[in-house]
């Protein structure tokens, strides 16, 4: 890791991300969006914090991811699983079990359990701080909804009536993690806690990925029984989140014009990402406007009627937060880690592999014409094969697995790998080499890459075998 940042550091990075960074800020003055959704140039850039206010301002949002995946799958939260977790904090407003198919309950099952990961693996890092006050109810969504059609829906929305209803209701929770742990990472001093954070971005973006590839198959049906498509709903709520967060387009809904599409040349939009295909990054102001739902990081409501937790949502409940600039370091920073945090966020665990996942587990049980395995047994065997090439233990499983190895050792169903805290795990340079490779030496080429991978990492580990090239 400390190799590959630092190649991301020299020469030739500082002015690709130089020409970048001007090119985003060329482009973001051409952008046409509409006068409520124009960037609020105080409160889009990050924020000066410490590492331990800037981890556990996420804490909010996993909290809220944990509560509403939890009643939702189980009818019952953090009180019931691990009440240790809430550290005395207020019950949640109106959660309720949802009405969800077979296929969509054990994965917000899976979600609910990661969540809870995440949380102690966040306390146990860096300590915590009191769940707070939350509103799942249905009065609620229905509210959020109302205000991303921009018209009254009858009857009102429903997030605990039916499978579609709970995914379109879960669009709009776990995104916005997302795009705040990305925003996170550059601002970020010690490695253990980028690490941390990287880790949870990972199982966040799979997640989201994931609701994503579901909404996706259902995109042209109609949301019983309104009018408008489950793309049309994405829009509405990828919309209005960028209207509440002030910073421009960094939100987008499942299917797009071709103009917004990757590489300007698809509608579909299974992954939310900016013109290089990377993910969107949000400052904590942007996501406290998005998630309160009132477009001011100072005036609670939405998800929080009474505000969020942490030091620096409850310095913007005070009605103050003093943002300094350091541009130079925040260029540095963004050399170092903000590329990688984007990219992670589309590729890794995260985004890519959640949807194939995703896609494998809806025909796990399905054989594998004209073979006698499985779908889920091929994915238990490969990733046993990466394991083994790996050399390094247990760091990829299938999308099932022995309760032992499910998220908190409750589930079965396992869509997005991860560790004991649903945290994304992670490989070195010479494991992916020898996996790659096939051949469980990074020394010795083979598979994917017969003459080796190029790059200086690359290059030192091989050697010159059977007249191939040298290091």
């Amino acid at each position: 890791m400390a190799t590959s940042i630092s190649y991301l550091a020299s020469r030739a990075a500082l002015v690709f991300v130089v020409a970048i960074l001007e090119y985003y800020l060329i482009s973001l003055n051409h952008l046409v969006i509409s006068a409520n959704s124009a960037p609020n140039n105080n409160y889009c850039r990050p924020i000066e914090a410490n590492d331990t206010d800037l981890i556990q301002f996420a804490l909010n949002l996993e909290f809220l991811e944990a509560e509403f995946f939890l009643h939702g799958a189980l009818g019952e939260g953090l009180d019931a699983i691990s009440p240790n977790l809430a550290l005395g904090g207020p019950p949640p407003i109106g959660g309720h079990k949802a009405n969800l198919n077979p296929l969509v309950a054990p994965i917000i099952q899976e979600f609910g359990y990661q969540e809870v990961g995440h949380i102690r693996a966040i306390f146990t890092t860096i300590g915590g701080f009191p769940r707070p006050l939350l509103n799942l109810s249905r009065e609620n969504f229905a509210a959020l909804f109302d205000q991303a059609a921009g018209f009254p829906l009858t009857p009102p929305f429903d997030p605990y009536a039916n499978s579609v209803n709970y995914l379109l209701a879960s669009y709009a929770i776990p995104y916005v993690g997302l795009v705040g742990y990305v925003g996170t990472i550059p601002d970020l001093t010690e490695p253990t806690n980028c690490r941390l954070v990287a880790s949870l971005l990972g199982v966040e973006a799979g997640q989201d990925a994931v609701i994503r590839a579901l909404l996706y198959k259902m995109a042209h049906w109609k949301v019983f029984p309104y009018r408008l498509t489950v793309a049309d709903f994405t829009n509405l709520i990828s919309g209005l989140r960028n209207k509440l967060g002030g910073c421009g387009i960094k939100d987008e809904g499942i299917i797009v014009p071709e103009a917004l599409g990757a590489e300007n040349r698809t509608c579909s939009n299974v992954l939310s990402a900016d013109l290089d295909s990377l993910s969107y990054a949000r400052a904590q102001p942007e996501i406290l406007r998005i998630v309160y739902a009132t477009g001011d990081e100072s005036v609670p409501g939405g998800f929080y009627p009474r505000g969020a937790n942490g030091n620096i949502a409850r310095r913007f409940l005070n009605g103050y937060y003093d943002i300094e600039m350091n541009y130079i370091s925040i260029l540095i920073t963004f050399i170092n880690t903000c590329l990688v945090a984007s990219l992670l966020g589309v590729e890794a665990g995260a985004g890519q592999d959640a949807v194939i996942r995703a896609l494998l587990y809806e025909r796990g049980n399905q054989t594998v014409l004209p073979y006698r395995l499985t779908v889920a047994e091929f994915t238990n065997r490969i990733s046993a094969l990466r394991n083994k090439l790996g050399k390094s233990g247990n760091k990829d499983e299938g999308i099932r697995v022995p309760i032992t190895l499910g998220a908190e050792n409750k589930t079965t169903s396992n869509v997005l790998s991860a560790d004991v805290n649903s945290l994304s795990y992670a490989r070195t340079p010479p494991e992916i080499l020898r996996i790659v490779y096939g051949t469980g030496n990074e020394s010795l080429h083979g598979g994917f890459y017969p003459q080796g991978a190029n790059g200086k990492i690359a290059r030192t580990c091989v050697t010159v075998v059977g007249g191939g090239r040298g290091g």
